[in-house]
């Protein structure tokens, strides 16, 4: 599980996963995006969201900040090849 905080307009990098992916919106609030769609998808305390596998997609936090849990399951190796072996 994963806890990602994002400041003020803050986003993630580009994301998509090989597994199914779910977040929770534990603090403050801001947009999903579905990069394969263009769908966008408001996102509030207390959101879940449920990614499906291979699907390109982003958060953007809004004006207060967000902190979200989550993350793909199992989980990506590719997220963690920066730690080194």
């Amino acid at each position: 599980m994963h806890l990602i905080t994002l400041d003020p307009g803050g986003r993630t990098v580009d994301l998509s996963h090989e597994s199914e992916c779910v977040y929770h919106v534990s603090t403050g609030s801001g947009t999903m995006v579905d990069l394969d769609t263009d769908e966008s998808y408001d996102a509030t305390i207390g959101s879940m969201f449920l990614i499906e596998p291979a699907t390109n997609y982003r958060f953007i936090a809004g004006a207060g900040g967000a902190v979200l849990l989550g993350g793909p399951c199992p989980p990506d190796p590719s997220l963690y090849a920066h730690l080194g072996d």
